[in-house]
């Protein structure tokens, strides 16, 4: 395995791009340090789920995405848990999603004040 120099995650030989940051692997990437063979301990406990890279999984990211579209909130917090996208693109899809928000009240705000708006309210 080879790690990113940016950053120092592991990638596997056929990414083009860091699955942690985002950058480029062409030049920027060394051999990861060869660690001695041991024997497989049968009583090992495997790691926690949460410690478990879930990015290559195409059923979260697919799950994500129905998320962030039909269940708003629940698709944020899912997004941020289980990281199925990069750190900046979970960034920006959060804030899109938070100004779409902030433009909507905006909106509501603008239509109520309008002169006309308990005419058209009434009919």
């Amino acid at each position: 395995m080879q790690t990113c120099r940016t950053c120092g995650h592991e990638v596997k030989p056929a990414d083009q791009y860091c699955p942690n940051c985002g950058r480029r692997l062409d030049q920027y990437t060394i051999p990861a340090p060869q660690q001695p063979q041991t024997q497989a301990n049968p009583f090992q406990t495997p790691p926690p789920p949460s410690l478990v890279d879930r990015r290559d999984d195409g059923a979260t990211r697919t799950l994500c995405i129905l998320m962030l579209i039909f269940f708003y909130p629940a698709g944020l917090i899912y997004m941020w848990i289980f990281r199925p996208f990069t750190k900046k693109t979970r960034w920006i899809i959060t804030l899109s999603f938070l100004g779409a928000i902030l433009l909507g009240f905006i909106m509501i705000i603008w239509w109520t004040t309008m002169p006309g708006y308990l005419y058209f309210a009434l009919i």
